[in-house]
């Protein structure tokens, strides 16, 4: 009768209704004795003790739940102590920057943990993980600016799609990961770097470098498909030659040089892909 009770109480204690009635006591005790003796240093660290709490009971119930929002709020919860207790000299948008960068950090332990403990690969992980870390990386590099942010959002977002794509052979997530890459860096470079003299260059540049995004669609169509799919070199095409245009009409003196670099730019890229080959790659 006793082992009874006592295996009873043992699961009461580790079912998920009392962990995350656990995990609010601790994050909540935390709280109240910062303000009760005026701390100032044990509130950042609530949102830590909670999680720790949860992904310590997801690890020993092996629940798919807990871990996930245990791994979460990790992240989010080392963002908050490291913004506040190691950091608290930054200025508030590095602050914000760090809490968002370690958030992402928590959905990339998301993927980490279901894959050691479940044996599962998910891929959904991935997009939170690079839009926060994209996001902090933004606001800890720089004043956060409207093309800052068009940067590091498409870029990441593109290279989320693109590793999610190539390891599931998903051409459906190929094909916007290269577009959105090309878009991102299209509109960063000619807008918020000093390429290009006038209006007129800088939009053949971003043109041009839109068209690169359509080429590397053909160029990664290999590794889900037996062959290369040549379609959106038409609208690659295109692209280049209205962009070449417009570029030679606002800058003529650096046109060729221009034309040269993204060319050599396309040889490079070609390069890559038959050394890829080389390797057994498709």
């Amino acid at each position: 009768m006793a082992e009874e009770l006592n295996s009873t109480s043992a699961n009461d204690i580790f079912n998920w209704r009392g962990l995350v009635g656990g995990a609010l006591v601790v994050g909540g005790g935390f709280l109240l004795i910062d303000q009760l003796f005026h701390l100032g240093w044990l509130a950042p660290l609530s949102f830590l003790a909670g999680s720790l709490v949860l992904l310590a009971g997801g690890l020993r119930m092996h629940s798919k739940g807990l871990l996930v929002s245990g791994a979460i709020l990790l992240g989010l919860g080392l963002g908050i102590a490291l913004a506040y207790e190691v950091f608290g000299a930054w200025n508030p948008f590095q602050r914000i920057g760090l809490v968002l960068l370690f958030s992402g950090v928590g959905f990339g332990l998301v993927e980490i943990l279901l894959r050691r403990e479940h044996n599962l690969a998910v891929w959904w992980p991935a997009f939170p993980l690079v839009i926060l870390g994209a996001c902090g990386a933004c606001f800890l590099a720089s004043p956060a600016g409207v093309l800052d942010f068009i940067l590091f959002l498409s870029v990441g977002l593109g290279l989320a799609f693109l590793a999610v794509g190539l390891s599931h052979h998903w051409i459906g997530f190929i094909i916007p990961a290269c577009l959105l890459v090309s878009t991102g860096l299209g509109v960063y470079i000619p807008w918020g770097t000093r390429f290009g003299v006038n209006a007129l260059s800088k939009t053949g540049g971003m043109l041009v470098m839109f068209a690169f995004g359509w080429g590397l669609i053909t160029l990664f169509s290999r590794v889900p498909n037996k062959g290369f799919i040549w379609w959106p070199l038409i609208p690659g095409g295109l692209l280049a030659v209205v962009g070449w245009g417009l570029y030679v009409g606002g800058d003529p003196g650096n046109a060729f040089r221009f034309i040269g670099n993204t060319g050599t730019v396309a040889i490079l890229l070609i390069g890559f892909y038959l050394m890829m080959m080389r390797k057994g790659i498709r």
